[in-house]
């Protein structure tokens, strides 16, 4: 047997050994999904907290058969064990395994039990094991089973991956050792084996392969070895573990035994020609009978032994070049029958591998068939021949046997199937021979080759009929039963052990979240915390059949105040399991409405006691029934010395008919507001006003007054009081409506001469303005000339003194001429007809020309600047006087900081409706006398009377300028040689605009 098929048929042995050992393996899937039951539960019961759960107790108390080979996991969602009564694995973390971790990760987010094949752990050495999986109703966790695997010892034994390895070594000889690696780059061995070559060379050629997924040929230069590494991928069944039982197998040829049985042929066909050769000169030569016959009979012999008759002895000859021949061809022969039984004793041996794996499938209880991309069927076991009523006929096209929408579907699902996706599950409906229409579920694998071409199906079906028409009439209990649930007034809530599964449309409508949201959370997010214990033990007592009366608990709504609802449950039977029906009766209104009675209540008590009016309260007979602390303070008796007197006795006689007449208009319902004179234990008057009204009993009938007393004593006397000033005032006023008549005459006159006086006072303001402006342009025009004559003249003068005396009276002239400007520009400020010519100003950006504008000044004074003022803040101004403003603060600041490390710090910022501009430096400060004066016109303070080019106006008109914007400036300072800050305030751009 070639290379090639050698390797082919050691790849799809144990593919056949893998989906063998699969069905071994599902006959656990049942144990695992019982064992999963009172995993899940005990996870819902701890609210999400895996720590606080005891799986040893679970463990403990799953079956025996169970309990002694399996162990419990909790995964999170970082993929790490951090519960487990397999103590080896705690802590262990998926992350290590790249192609795992994302598949418990898909398994965790979705809804599903999830059965994984039989390995042996990450941290196990001996045991294999099953695992299976089931993701919590939050998805936060994963629930792990593995179960040790010791069912079917001898028929796995028989039926393992080295069996099949050691059958295809015995009966080939020019192999000499098969090594099966798996995913993890391990050797698999048995027990006992010799050692098994494990070098990083072999290991790193093992991993080429399963990274390449092909052949790797390596030959031994020092021996007639070959080693050839050939990658043998699983059967996929999509499960966690799938690239796990991935292989590679390391063959180890023998070349001499090629080589041998190359020589060997060249050797016999060598001999055939010699044979031949020989013949045909004994052939050829017709003049001896004695060569003629025994060439004759030795090439019949040959024939008859080339027509297969291997048996057929070479007859003798006698001539001893003839023994020689005979001999050879007998031993060629001899070599064909032996190479012919070796073959047949292989061929043997696989159809007693495959017998048994025949078996296994024949018996199975699910329907199997296999079939080729034609849908041609290659085989089918019995259970298919006996469920569809036919007889299984080899290449028969399934095709035949089914509808023709149903063909659609099942080429449809067949086309959507890929190397990639290798795995589909699909429910139809066939009928059958007899008319009975049955229901199927077909899980269908695609088998390819070596080049990952598929070239067959084979198809597991399992009759769900029955499950389907269950499933159907529960469906339609369901419905009805959730008609009734839906239609109910009440609060309705179903759940298994907490975790909620049905909810109807009232108590959606009632919390207001929606039917997604609580389905499959828990009952603990709707309640308090505080009322948690409550509803858990309730909960436990309830599945353990004890009765509970109803009881009231709040529920928490998406918004609002909670809710108080009475509490009726009792167990019902859902899906097969027990689950709390839970009636709920609001009671908020109810709850509310007591509340606010007793509110009221007490309210009303707190009311007849507090009030600053007395109450008194009497029957159809006049005798006193109530009285409150204040009426018992009026008359200074006790609630117990007036209760069951007539009321009569506590009133003065002149009103006692009174007293009698309102009692009779009570009976008859009129309500009336009257005066009323009680006396007080002592025998003192007390003058009081009455509001009376009928009392009534619960059937509405008349029995008494209620009446409130309010004590008049007091006012009675102010009344009184009052009736005396009242006639003095009438005289006062007489008085006083004369002396109006005096003052108005007088303010005739006042009005006229104010109205004289501010006509002056105007026309005085404005021959002052005019005057200093005309002052100010007769000192400028005479002044301009000598500014513009005097640089000429200090440049020509040669003497000294002449210079220096020049150089004083420019500097004087140039100071008069600043004054006559800055006089001009203040009577301008204060002129009623100039207004500012507001626009948008973007501070940052002016105070940078300024400052720019002031570059050389700030160099020579050795002076920082820093412009910390944010990009994009405006403020309404005049711009021109804008820049006035911060220009003479800036240049007063050059002028006074006087020091070689001088800074100027500029800031503004958002204040309410106003914007707040800070200028500050480290000059030489002001006094506190000073703070306020610097603004005055004309002051200079100590330390700058000296300054000629000081004019005492600069600030002066920096206020003028900020009070015509409707701001403020101010100075601060914290004493001589602490530096100055200068703080403006102007409204923003929108204040002005409203202006």
């Amino acid at each position: 047997m070639s290379k090639n098929n050698l390797e082919h048929h050691l790849s799809d042995s144990l593919v056949l050994v893998s989906n063998g050992l699969r069905l071994f393996e599902r006959t656990y899937d049942e144990s695992l999904k019982e064992a999963f039951i009172p995993f899940i539960e005990a996870y819902n019961l701890s609210g999400g907290r895996p720590e606080t759960i005891d799986l040893q107790k679970i463990k403990a108390g799953l079956s025996p058969a169970l309990a002694d080979r399996i162990d419990l996991y909790i995964i999170n969602d970082d993929g790490i064990v951090i519960n487990t009564t397999y103590p080896a694995d705690m802590g262990l973390d998926f992350k290590k395994w790249p192609e795992v971790f994302p598949e418990i990760t898909k398994i965790r987010e979705g809804d599903h039990f999830q059965s994984d094949r039989a390995v042996i752990g990450f941290n196990s050495e001996k045991n294999v094991r099953k695992f299976a999986y089931l993701p919590t109703p939050d998805h936060k966790h994963l629930l792990e089973l593995s179960i040790i695997i010791d069912d079917f010892r001898q028929e796995r034994a028989s039926f393992s991956y080295l069996h099949i390895t050691e059958e295809i070594q015995k009966k080939n000889p020019s192999i000499s050792k098969i090594v099966l690696y798996n995913s993890l780059l391990k050797p698999i061995k048995n027990t006992g084996v010799q050692a098994i070559d494990t070098s990083k060379e072999v290991i790193r050629n093992v991993r080429n392969a399963f990274d390449s997924k092909g052949t790797i040929e390596i030959d031994d230069p020092a021996f007639p070895l070959q080693y050839r590494y050939i990658y043998i991928p699983s059967a996929s069944q999509g499960t966690v573990s799938d690239t796990m039982m991935d292989m590679v197998a390391k063959i180890e040829y023998d070349t001499s035994v090629f080589e041998y049985a190359k020589n060997k042929t060249l050797n016999f066909h060598l001999l055939i020609a010699i044979v031949s050769a020989i013949l045909g000169i004994l052939l050829a030569s017709l003049l001896s009978i004695y060569f003629t016959r025994p060439i004759t009979r030795i090439v019949g012999d040959i024939d008859t032994i080339a027509r297969g008759n291997l048996d057929h002895p070479i007859h003798h000859t006698g001539s001893p070049e003839f023994i020689r021949l005979e001999g050879s061809i007998n031993i060629l022969v001899n070599n064909l029958k032996d190479l012919i039984n070796t073959l047949q004793e292989k061929e043997t041996n696989l159809s007693a591998s495959e017998q048994r794996y025949r078996s296994l499938i024949e018996n199975q209880s699910d329907i199997i068939i296999r079939f080729d991309n034609e849908g041609h069927i290659l085989y089918v076991n019995k259970k298919f021949c006996s469920f569809f009523e036919i007889a299984f006929v080899a290449g028969d096209c399934q095709y035949n046997l089914i509808t023709k929408r149903l063909k659609q579907e099942i080429t449809g699902f067949i086309e959507q199937m890929a190397r990639d996706n290798p795995n589909t599950i699909i429910e139809h409906r066939i009928v059958l021979e007899s008319g009975e229409e049955r229901c199927v579920q077909w899980s269908t694998i695609a088998i390819v080759d070596n080049s990952n071409k598929i070239i067959e199906y084979q198809g597991v079906g399992r009759d769900i009929t029955a499950k389907k028409k269950i499933e159907t009439a529960l469906r339609e209990s369901e419905v009805k039963y959730r008609t009734l649930i839906t239609n109910l007034p009440d609060l309705i809530i179903v759940h298994k052990k907490g975790v909620i599964i049905f909810v109807n449309e009232h108590i959606i409508q009632s919390l207001g979240y929606s039917y997604n949201e609580m389905t499959g959370s828990t009952i603990f997010q709707y309640i308090p915390d505080s009322q948690h214990n409550i509803i858990a033990d309730t909960l436990q007592l309830r599945l353990s059949g004890e009765n509970i009366e109803p009881y009231e608990i709040n529920l928490i709504p998406k918004q609002g105040e909670p809710l108080t609802v009475i509490v009726r449950a009792s167990v019902i039977p859902y899906e097969g399991e027990p689950a709390v029906l839970t009636v709920l009766t609001d009671i908020t209104t109810q709850h509310r409405a007591e509340q606010e009675i007793k509110k009221g209540e007490e309210r009303y008590r707190k009311l007849i006691e507090q009030i600053n009016e007395g109450i008194i309260i009497i029957n159809s007979e006049a005798i006193t029934t109530f009285t409150n602390p204040r009426m018992q303070e009026m008359l200074h008796y006790t609630a117990y010395e007036m209760t069951g007197r007539k009321i009569q006795s506590f009133i003065v006689p002149d009103d006692i008919n009174i007293i009698e007449e309102q009692i009779k208009n009570r009976m008859q319902g009129i309500s009336e507001r009257y005066r009323l004179t009680f006396f007080t234990k002592e025998g003192v008057r007390v003058y009081t006003e009455v509001s009376a009204t009928p009392s009534y009993s619960d059937e509405g009938k008349i029995i008494g007054s209620f009446c409130v007393v309010s004590d008049i004593t007091i006012r009675k006397e102010a009344e009184e009081q009052v009736q005396k000033y009242t006639q003095d005032l009438e005289q006062k006023t007489h008085e006083l409506e004369n002396m109006r008549d005096q003052l108005s005459s007088m303010n005739q006159n006042l009005d006229r001469i104010v109205k004289e006086r501010t006509e002056q006072v105007m026309k005085l303001l404005k021959q002052k303005d005019e005057f200093v402006m005309q002052l100010g342009h007769d000192l400028r025009t005479p002044l301009t000339p000598i500014i513009g004559l005097l640089p000429d003249l200090i440049k020509e003068e040669q003497e000294e003194m002449n210079r220096h005396a020049l150089l004083v009276i420019d500097q004087n002239i140039r100071c008069i001429h600043e004054i006559a400007y800055k006089s001009l520009k203040l009577a301008k400020m204060d002129s009623f007809d100039i207004y500012p010519d507001i626009e948008l100003v973007n501070i940052r950006g002016k105070i940078e020309k300024i400052i720019y504008n002031h570059e050389e000044s700030l160099i020579s004074a050795g002076i920082i600047i820093k412009n910390e003022i944010p990009s994009g803040l405006v403020v309404g101004a005049d711009s021109i006087l804008f820049c006035e403003l911060i220009e003479n603060i800036i240049s007063n600041g050059i002028k006074y900081i006087q020091r070689p490390d001088g800074k100027m710090f500029i800031t503004a910022e958002e204040s309410g409706h106003n914007i707040i501009i800070k200028i500050s430096d480290n000059g030489i400060g002001l006094r506190a006398d000073e703070v306020e004066k610097v603004f005055d016109v004309f002051y200079k303070s100590d330390r700058s009377r000296h300054d000629k080019s000081s004019t005492g106006l600069g600030l002066s008109i920096c206020r003028k300028i900020v009070e015509n914007h409707s701001g403020t400036i101010r100075a601060e300072s914290q004493g001589p040689g602490e530096g100055t800050t200068f703080i403006i305030t102007l409204p923003k751009w929108n204040d002005y605009r409203e202006e």
